[in-house]
C-alpha cells in the first residue's frame, strides 16, 4: 500500500509539525508527503527541503498559503495536491499534531486491500468518543434535530446505561480530518472540502459527501494517534465548550456556525424541534456558565457572539467572518 500523509499547519507549531511528520516518515508504508503552511509565524522551508528529502527518501511536498485560509481551505489544498501525485493507493490525513505508528498504517492498509472502496479512520488518543463508538456505549450518529449533540428526545436513552461491547470496526456518519485513510478512488470522486466553512465541520461535511457519494466510513480498532499538544475544547469544564468566555472567540464561532449549517443540511426535518434543542441547550449552558466562570459580564458577551454564529448560519452565510 503506498500512502501520500497530508498535514496543515498554521501559527507556531513548527516543534509539533516536525514530530508529526517524523512519525509519519518513518512509516514504510508512507511514499510521498503533502504539507500546506497557512501562513505559520516562519517558513518552514529550511526544515522541509531537498535535503530533508535527500535524507529521508521520500518526497516532501510544501506549500505555504499568503494567509490562513483555515483548515478547510488547507485541507481541501492538500488533498487536491495528493490525489494528483503520481502512484499513490490512498491518502492519510494527519493533524500537525498527531503522531502515527507503522502498526496502525499497516491495519489499516490490511483493512484496505479487502475493502477497497471504505473510508477508513484511524481513531485519536485524545477522542474518548470515538473509543466509546468502539465499545458501544454512545452511538456513532447524531439524532435528527438535535443541537450540538443535545437532543430532548434522545435524553431517556442517554440515561439508560448502554451494554459495553467492543467492536472492531464500527460504521460512522461524521468524522474527523486526522486519522481518516482514503482510497484514492474515492478522494478523486468525491469533490473537495468546502473551503467556505474555514473552520469545524469542514471535516464532518466532508465525511457526510463522502457517505452520500455512496462510500462507506469505518472507525477502526487500532493503536490510535497520539496527541502531542491539547485541543481548546478538550479543557476540562462543565459548561459545553464554546460557551468559555475566556476560549478563542474565532474558534467559538466558527464552531457554532459551521455546526448549524451542518446540522439543518443534513440532519433537521422539523424547525420547531431543532429550536427547542437550541434553546434547551443554550439556556443550560447560560445557567452553568455564570456559575462556573463567576463573570456575568463574559458570559453574556459569550452568548452574544454565539448568538450572532447562530443567525449567520440560519442564514448560510458562509461569506460572513467574525465581527
Amino acid at each position: 500500500m503506498r500512502i501520500a500523509a497530508v498535514f496543515v499547519t498554521y501559527g507556531d507549531r513548527r516543534e509539533l509539525l516536525l514530530s508529526a511528520l517524523n512519525s509519519a516518515l518513518a512509516c514504510e508504508s508512507v511514499k510521498q508527503v503533502v504539507i500546506v503552511d497557512n501562513n505559520s509565524e516562519k517558513s518552514l522551508i529550511n526544515d522541509i527541503g531537498p535535503n530533508f528529502t535527500k535524507r529521508t527518501g521520500k518526497v516532501v511536498r510544501y506549500q505555504r498559503n499568503a494567509e490562513n485560509t483555515g483548515s478547510a481551505g488547507g485541507y481541501a489544498q492538500a488533498i487536491a495536491l495528493a490525489r494528483s501525485l503520481p502512484d499513490i493507493d490512498a491518502i492519510l490525513l494527519l493533524d500537525d499534531d498527531l503522531c502515527i505508528s507503522q502498526a496502525s498504517i499497516e491495519a489499516a492498509s490490511e483493512q484496505m486491500l479487502s475493502q477497497p472502496n471504505v473510508v477508513f479512520q484511524i481513531p485519536r488518543s485524545d477522542r474518548a468518543e470515538q473509543f466509546a463508538y468502539l465499545n458501544g456505549t454512545k452511538s456513532p450518529t447524531i439524532s435528527t434535530n438535535s443541537f450540538h449533540d443535545f437532543s430532548l428526545v434522545s435524553l431517556p436513552a442517554r440515561v439508560r446505561r448502554a451494554r459495553p461491547q467492543r467492536v472492531s470496526l464500527v460504521s460512522v456518519e461524521f468524522a474527523t480530518f486526522a486519522g481518516l485513510v482514503i482510497p484514492i478512488n474515492v478522494a478523486l470522486d468525491v469533490a473537495l472540502p468546502d473551503a467556505r466553512l474555514f473552520l469545524y465541520c469542514d471535516d464532518y461535511d466532508y465525511v457526510r459527501r463522502i457517505i452520500n457519494d455512496g462510500f462507506l466510513v469505518n472507525l477502526i480498532d487500532v493503536a490510535p494517534l497520539t496527541s502531542i499538544d491539547a485541543s481548546w475544547n478538550q479543557d476540562h469544564h462543565i459548561s459545553p465548550a464554546f460557551f468559555d468566555p475566556y476560549a478563542s472567540p474565532t474558534r467559538c464561532y466558527y464552531s457554532v456556525r459551521n455546526r448549524v449549517i451542518y446540522e439543518r443540511k443534513y440532519h433537521v426535518n422539523s424547525n420547531l424541534l431543532y429550536a427547542a434543542n437550541m434553546v434547551s441547550l443554550l439556556s443550560v449552558g447560560l445557567l452553568i456558565s455564570l456559575f462556573e466562570f463567576r463573570s456575568p459580564r463574559a458570559t453574556f458577551k459569550r452568548l452574544s457572539l454565539i448568538l450572532s454564529a447562530i443567525i449567520a448560519g440560519i442564514k448560510n452565510d458562509l461569506q460572513h467572518r467574525r465581527p
